[in-house]
């Protein structure tokens, strides 16, 4: 056992090391280190990382629960406030984007650790798929039309529970370019919904003072972008 010092999280190691057992151990060529108030703990940044890319593999919780904790919230940019577990398994479940696109593909990258807090991991993903199949909708079930979801660069964060090892925040939905893909810059279900041909209003998206200004504001065309990028 390591004991390490943080401000105001002074049994850091203890509380996160079973995360540690999913690797090789810290040794003299792996030591624990400490940058000013960070720790650096590759072994501990490698789990959690492979237990990010575990979530997004699962559409992220949906298709594995088991990967949430009790308390876990998820935090989008379109709600007043976080959903819970159940609220959010039950949307996903309702929406079903898998059945919608059966090829999603998330495409995960540029994975990295919160230098100021040890158990959040952030990563970026660019969604595509086909859609194949129907997408439930809240007062509709709307038919598969065969194209192609292109999502923009999402921003995504995932913070891990330092006692059961499970994801207690989820933060996802974050259009990092909305000028890229050919979604509108939306992401997730209104995202889906706009490749199926039944985008959302500008008053489902935006503020009231947004509208008001895109109205009478001029319209931007999307960026082109090269195809072989993520």
């Amino acid at each position: 056992n390591f004991e390490l010092s943080m401000a105001g999280e002074s049994d850091f190691v203890s509380k996160v090391n079973f995360f540690a057992k999913e690797v090789s151990s810290p040794s003299e060529e792996n030591p624990v280190t400490v940058s000013g108030n960070t720790p650096t703990f590759d072994p501990v940044a490698e789990a959690l990382i492979r237990k990010s890319k575990a979530l997004i593999a699962s559409d992220l919780g949906i298709q594995d629960p088991s990967l949430l904790s009790e308390d876990f919230l998820w935090i989008g940019p379109y709600l007043e406030k976080p959903l819970g577990k159940v609220d959010y398994l039950a949307a996903g479940r309702f929406f079903s984007l898998r059945t919608a696109f059966p090829d999603l593909d998330y495409r995960p990258h540029d994975f990295r650790m919160d230098r100021n807090d040890p158990l959040t991991v952030r990563c970026t993903v660019r969604p595509v798929g086909v859609m194949r199949g129907p997408l439930r909708l809240r007062n509709e079930l709307v038919p598969p039309n065969g194209k192609q979801w292109r999502g923009p660069p999402e921003a995504i964060s995932i913070t891990f529970d330092a006692e059961s090892g499970k994801v207690a925040k989820l933060c996802s939905g974050f259009a990092m370019d909305r000028l890229v893909g050919n979604t509108n810059g939306l992401c997730g279900v209104m995202a889906a919904a706009t490749v199926a041909g039944v985008p959302p209003s500008e008053w489902e998206v935006n503020a009231i003072p947004t509208v008001i200004s895109r109205f009478f504001g001029r319209p931007v065309d999307p960026l082109g972008e090269v195809s072989t990028f993520l």
